[in-house]
């Protein structure tokens, strides 16, 4: 579980940790991006699929973004 203090420690809100785990998987970090979804709780990591799903998936409207929203689920629950 990613606490509080593991925010401060980090400088960053929740939502700037969810965006740090976008941008390592985005960057071809995949080793940091999977070991910080790691490191979240069951309920953290169900935020941050809401979380990506409403600022990057909002508008899926098209089977070609609902393949991607998939696929990104996919990366790091497989």
């Amino acid at each position: 579980m990613v606490t509080k203090k593991d925010l401060q420690q980090l400088e960053m809100s929740l939502d700037e940790f969810f965006e740090y785990i976008v941008e390592s998987k985005a960057n071809g970090q995949h080793e940091q991006a999977k070991m910080l979804f790691t490191m979240m709780s069951e309920a953290q990591r169900k935020t941050f699929f809401e979380y990506v799903d409403e600022a990057y998936f909002y508008e899926v409207d098209n089977d070609e973004f609902v393949s991607e929203m998939i696929n990104f689920r996919n990366y790091f629950t497989l």
